[in-house]
């Protein structure tokens, strides 16, 4: 989490009540500010998430469901984009190879839109999520060294 993140997540919790007990989220994007109240302890009986973003809420839902899948699926994508040279064509391209198939959404898998949901998040220019009219994704890619969008389970 960046510093500002953190600062800002201290600024709403001093405002927050101490309990309560139904949470209402209805911009989730990185959740934050759930995530963290869920790491501090905090119970809720009811919790109620939400973000007009369909491809993030089915992301939470498939990492839910299949988080295995959806880590299997990461890890070949990082060693894909990872065998390229940092900032070479090679690597713009397998890029732009995950962005087109994400723009045919229809033809993938819940896993598959899930994993490459986060990998092009973690490799696109500042993490900006951006569709164009058509609801294309339209963002290029970033400029990362070594962007880490997979995950070991042992």
């Amino acid at each position: 989490m960046g510093w500002w993140q953190n600062s800002v997540i201290k600024r709403v919790k001093q405002m927050m009540p101490t309990n309560f007990n139904t949470y209402f989220e209805p911009f989730l994007g990185g959740g934050a500010m759930f995530f963290y109240l869920m790491s501090r302890g905090m119970k809720f009986n009811n919790a109620y998430l939400s973000d007009t973003n369909v491809e993030l809420i089915t992301a939470y839902k498939v990492i839910k469901a299949n988080p295995k899948g959806v880590i299997e699926l990461l890890q070949t994508y990082d060693i894909e984009y990872k065998k390229y040279s940092p900032y070479s064509e090679q690597q713009q391209e397998y890029y732009n190879r995950l962005r087109n198939a994400r723009n045919k959404i229809e033809i993938s898998s819940d896993v598959e839109k899930a994993a490459r949901f986060i990998a092009l998040n973690k490799t696109c220019f500042n993490g900006l999520y951006r569709v164009n009219r058509t609801g294309e994704f339209n963002v290029p890619p970033g400029k990362y060294k070594n962007p880490i969008f997979s995950i070991v389970v042992t």
